[in-house]
């Protein structure tokens, strides 16, 4: 007669796609029954088990913690009542995705980068929160599913201290979040450089006077004019734009025909910052005499009895 061979164990693997859970599979040559012993060390605390006799066996383990090594074997008992078992192996449950590297660079006045590593690819969203006004948020990411992660902050509010918490999330949805350094925004405080003033004024054909004033900054700033008739007149604000430019051009109409006007352009740039030029003077054109006025006044030159 002949002895059975020994039933012999191959394929064992664990897989793990949900946090605290895990199935270990494996395959014997001879139907036995399923068993699986596991635990946080070789002394196997926990044990599940099936009677059925099978060549392909799946125990699911349920409960498991997060973040550890388990060790397990598995075993299994023939027609027989032979017994039969792996060596040790080891596996480590689902768990949610881990962020390291934690970087939050170029950071200038409007905007900061963040960078970051997932053990798994994931998606990722940082939020930001201002720390003087908690109302003051936002959130800026990616859905693209990544090992190494890259986040431009923009549209920042400068000078500001922001709070920075980071959310991921893997293929299966499970997500992650963790919170970063805080990080401030730089501030301006340096003027527009104001450069190229120039002026040219002409009359309409109604004779009112129409003047152009025009001048360039280094940076993007608004548009205004300060002006006064004369050396003593009441100095007035032109605001000619709000919005912000390195190139400035203003149209005047409220200037006086043959009169004489001292101005100042004003830029103020985006974080408030305002520049003003050196005073500038120009005489504005004189209206244009009719026929009937240059007539009378050539009588009067010639012939002393008219005055115009």
């Amino acid at each position: 007669f002949t002895t059975d061979s020994p039933s012999s164990i191959s394929s064992i693997a664990a897989n793990s796609t949900d946090i605290g859970q895990a199935t270990i599979t494996w395959t014997t040559s001879n139907p036995t029954s399923s068993i699986v012993e596991y635990g946080l060390s070789t002394t196997y605390q926990d044990k599940k088990e099936s009677n059925n006799l099978t060549n392909d066996h799946s125990i699911d383990l349920t409960n498991l913690n997060q973040g550890v090594t388990y060790h397990y074997r598995v075993r299994g008992q023939d027609k027989n009542n032979s017994l039969y078992a792996s060596s040790d192996q080891t596996f480590q449950p689902k768990s949610p995705a881990k962020i390291t590297n934690i970087s939050i660079d170029n950071v200038d006045e409007h905007s900061a980068n963040v960078s970051f590593k997932t053990n798994v690819p994931t998606s990722s969203s940082v939020t930001y929160l201002d720390t003087g006004n908690r109302q003051d948020t936002g959130s800026q990411g990616s859905m693209d599913l990544t090992l190494d992660h890259q986040i431009q902050l923009t549209n920042l509010k400068q000078g500001t201290t922001f709070a920075v918490s980071i959310s991921v999330s893997d293929e299966q949805g499970i997500q992650a979040s963790i919170d970063a350094p805080n990080f401030t925004t730089g501030k301006d405080t340096t003027a527009p450089t104001i450069d190229n003033v120039k002026t040219d004024s002409a009359l309409t054909q109604s004779d009112s006077v129409q003047t152009i004033i025009s001048w360039k900054t280094n940076e993007q700033a608004s548009t205004s004019i300060i002006y006064k008739e004369g050396q003593n007149g009441e100095e007035k604000e032109i605001k000619i734009a709000d919005n912000l430019t390195t190139a400035h051009i203003a149209v005047i109409t409220v200037f006086k025909s043959g009169a004489v006007y001292n101005f100042k352009v004003k830029s103020v740039d985006a974080s408030g910052n305002e520049a003003l030029s050196d005073n500038f003077a120009m005489l504005t054109p004189a209206k244009k005499a009719n026929i009937i006025q240059v007539i009378i006044s050539n009588f009067g030159d010639i012939f002393g009895w008219a005055k115009f």
